[in-house]
């Protein structure tokens, strides 16, 4: 059915068909606008890099974005990731761990949440957004990530629960800055020996992965003060463990625990551990004195009878 204004039609849709090739033609158009703003801005850059002068730096262009006015690079990050998931990301006021939409703050986007939209990877241009503080990937089914992710130098907080991570991509390691890192829900199998660079991280949950051991390195981890291990393979710990100080919660759940190491006594900062659904029936005397100082040293201590 068409409506006739004048001499222009306007199509009414009825079929259900209809509508969603209504749909499909909208989002294909947005999807070639925003191929041709990242072309635009793209030339832009080559003709700037072509006239400016060798070792004269220029002014970043700015452009709208949702209202918003960002750096031309981060709105083509923006645009980019719009054409991936097929959807405009709306602007919220707060990011929770199941929001698409994302925050800014001074004219930068500060947090983004892309939960559940069925992302495989994330492009190269990601690491534009370099004021990225939060970072949520939550549900999709990202097997690896990208080397740009280096880049987002600002970034204390990233959510990946339940992708399709098997390992961890060599970059993490000098992310530095990392504060909270949540990979809960993944196939990792092991850990890098040099997740010990993670010197400012404060909690790690690598829980429901199948994990079998952890590397020594873990205990370089001094200002971790969360470790979430539950639902792994771990039928030990490594001695290292010790030497997590500041640590304040362990949670070692439905593992195969068998014994615990002696240094288990030196996490003096530890407030609860749970020790629930392993394989810890006959605890040597030594490991249950060194629980009991735990507990003496007002420590929760679950899952073993002491």
């Amino acid at each position: 059915m068409a409506l006739y204004l004048g001499r222009t039609i306007v199509p009414i849709f009825e079929d259900p068909d209809d509508m969603s090739l209504s749909l499909k033609i909208k989002r294909g158009v947005q999807f070639v606008k925003q191929k041709l703003y990242r072309i635009i801005h793209d030339i832009e850059v080559i003709l700037k890099l072509a006239d400016a002068p060798s070792g004269v730096a220029f002014e970043p262009q700015f452009r709208k974005y949702h209202g918003i006015r960002l750096t031309s690079a981060e709105q083509a990050a923006m645009l980019e990731l719009e054409s991936l998931v097929g959807d405009q990301i709306p602007k919220v006021s707060i990011i929770k761990w199941n929001t698409f939409g994302f925050v800014a703050s001074d004219n930068h986007i500060t947090e983004l949440g892309l939960y559940d939209r069925g992302l495989t990877s994330l492009p190269d241009i990601i690491g534009n957004l370099t004021s990225l503080e939060t970072l949520w990937l939550n549900d999709n089914k990202l097997s690896s990530l990208p080397e740009s992710i280096g880049s987002l130098t600002s970034l204390k907080i990233l959510y990946l629960w339940r992708n399709k991570l098997s390992s961890l991509p060599d970059i993490i390691h000098k992310m530095t800055w990392l504060q909270v890192l949540r990979l809960g829900g993944n196939k990792l199998s092991s850990l890098p020996e040099k997740i010990n660079k993670l010197i400012g991280l404060k909690v790690l949950d690598l829980n429901l992965n199948q994990l079998s051991s952890l590397p020594e390195t873990i205990g370089s981890l001094i200002s971790l003060k969360e470790l979430h291990l539950m639902g792994n393979k771990l039928s030990s710990l490594p001695d290292s463990i010790g030497s997590l100080t500041s640590l304040k919660e362990l949670y070692l759940i439905d593992n195969k625990l068998s014994s615990l190491p002696d240094s288990i006594g030196s996490l003096k900062s530890l407030e609860i551990i749970r020790l629930n659904s392993n394989k810890l029936t006959s605890i040597p005397g030594r490991i249950k004195r060194e629980l009991k100082k735990l507990k003496d040293n007002g420590c929760y201590v679950f899952g073993v009878d002491l």
